[in-house]
C-alpha cells in the first residue's frame, strides 16, 4: 500500500493492523476507497488546468501512485 496513505490512516488513527485476520480485507478497502478519492480529485483538477507545463492532476495522481 502506498506510504502516503498509510500515513492519512495514521493520522485518522484508523488502526488497520489492530483488525487480527481481517487486516488484509481493511487494507484492501482503505486502498481502493483512497484511491476512488484520489481518481475523483484528479478527475476535478483536469478541468481546471489552463496552464499546459502544470499538470495538476498527473502530480496528485503520481503522489497516491493512482493510474488514470
Amino acid at each position: 500500500m502506498n506510504e502516503r496513505i498509510m500515513e492519512f490512516a495514521r493520522e485518522s488513527h484508523l488502526d488497520v493492523y489492530a483488525l487480527g485476520k481481517d487486516h488484509a480485507k481493511w487494507k484492501s478497502t482503505l486502498e481502493k476507497f483512497t484511491e476512488l478519492i484520489v481518481k475523483r480529485c484528479a478527475e476535478v483538477a483536469d478541468k481546471y488546468v489552463r496552464d499546459g507545463d502544470v499538470d495538476i492532476a498527473e502530480i496528485i495522481r503520481r503522489d497516491f501512485e493512482v493510474k488514470k
